[in-house]
């Protein structure tokens, strides 16, 4: 809901890639997870929070839910 109601927060890339690996990585859900890294769109990201979004897109694509 954090993210449907402040998109441009400046702790929503945050809480995406928080998500986004509670999904893959918890839940098993790639799909939702590939939803939600979705949500970066074409935004260029700081090179940790590239490398993580990268590595879970990795995951997501080894899961092919």
């Amino acid at each position: 809901r954090f993210l449907e109601r402040f998109r441009t927060h400046v702790a929503a890339d945050d809480v995406r890639l928080m998500l986004a690996a509670i999904q893959v990585r918890r839940l098993g859900d790639a799909v939702a997870a590939r939803a939600v890294l979705d949500g970066f769109g074409t935004r260029e990201l700081d090179r940790d929070k590239q490398a993580l979004a990268d590595a879970l897109r990795a995951e997501c694509a080894g899961q092919r839910a």
